[in-house]
């Protein structure tokens, strides 16, 4: 048994370093070229893009020259994608080991191809302010408790809890009612939504929801997500200005 084991994770391993083999090789061909690709961070939800030149492409790390601004929300979110007519999917860049604000640059060590990116989102996703609350309705259920809303969209909500009831599976209906808070006056949006992904973290479940918002409902979320991301623009520039 320890023998298929031992087989199994040396193919995985073989297949990782191919495929880090291929994405250093598109790396330093975006190098050799000079080309200007785009950097791709996201600050809370908020979309953070700049041009970037990689400089050094060597087994061990990558070198990648960018804004002191893209440079913030790396150091924030501690991982990165690459997009570019060169590439064909965009390229995930984690485990970042220096970044050096003098000379504009990051070094990183892991990186990969993927099919999803935040470039690639429907609707802007927003983490929200912290006195929005989230109550889950599922069959005769009522959940409100220990439930933390992580961000929240026009077209759906992801939140985290304790414990998974029992039965809530993919494609479930459930109904929200999420409470923003407002300058004014709470907002309350009722809606019913489908259980569109589940994953499981250490002690802890994280939910995805997709709903369709209309009328004044749907005005509300709008409003709400433009003046969060008002809010966090203005939070990010005061980040800037920290050494």
């Amino acid at each position: 048994m320890s023998g298929l084991k031992s087989s199994s994770s040396i193919v995985e391993r073989e297949r990782l370093a191919k495929d880090e083999k291929t994405v250093r090789g598109l790396l330093e061909m975006a190098m050799r070229s000079g080309a200007k690709i785009r950097v791709h961070n996201l600050y809370k939800g908020l979309s953070i893009t700049n041009d970037g030149i990689v400089v050094k492409v060597e087994k061990r790390e990558i070198v990648l020259k960018t804004s002191y601004v893209q440079l913030k929300g790396i150091q924030n979110e501690e991982e990165f994608y690459l997009t570019s007519e060169l590439f064909p999917m965009a390229i995930h860049c984690t485990v970042i080991k220096r970044i050096d604000f003098e000379p504009q640059s990051v070094t990183f060590t892991h990186y990969k191809m993927v099919e999803s990116s935040p470039t690639r989102r429907q609707a802007i996703r927003v983490v929200p302010d912290q006195d929005v609350r989230l109550t889950v309705f599922y069959e005769e259920r009522m959940l409100e408790k220990d439930i933390v809303v992580l961000d929240i969209s026009l077209k759906g909500i992801r939140f985290k809890l304790s414990t998974l009831p029992a039965g809530l599976i993919l494609k479930n209906t459930v109904v929200l009612d999420i409470v923003l808070s407002t300058s004014l006056r709470p907002i309350i949006i009722n809606t019913k939504a489908e259980v569109y992904r589940i994953d499981e973290g250490e002690h802890h479940f994280e939910v995805v929801c997709t709903y369709e918002l209309h009328g004044q409902a749907q005005k509300n979320m709008i409003d709400y997500v433009a003046k969060r991301q008002m809010v966090l623009i203005r939070e990010f520039k005061g980040l800037q200005n920290e050494k």
